[in-house]
């Protein structure tokens, strides 16, 4: 993970375009709904573990951008 001193406005707006593709979105919507059904194998269940990591991870890298940019409004 970048230090903020490694944070400009273009990084920033780049990590807030980052999203899971439609191919990822479809397999997680999958592996949710056999999840509920109590029908995960143990690869599956790493494999929606790992999704649930990188979605935390971006979902923390785009808190950093925003409110970097925030801060660039505020001072300029």
């Amino acid at each position: 993970m970048p230090d903020d001193s490694d944070m400009n406005a273009d990084r920033a707006r780049a990590i807030l375009e980052l999203k899971f593709s439609q191919q990822d979105i479809a397999r997680m919507n999958w592996l949710t709904l056999k999840n509920k059904d109590g029908e995960l194998t143990p690869a599956e269940q790493d494999e929606i573990a790992g999704y649930m990591r990188v979605g935390h991870f971006l979902e923390l890298m785009q808190s950093k951008a925003r409110q970097f940019l925030r801060g660039q409004n505020e001072n300029g």
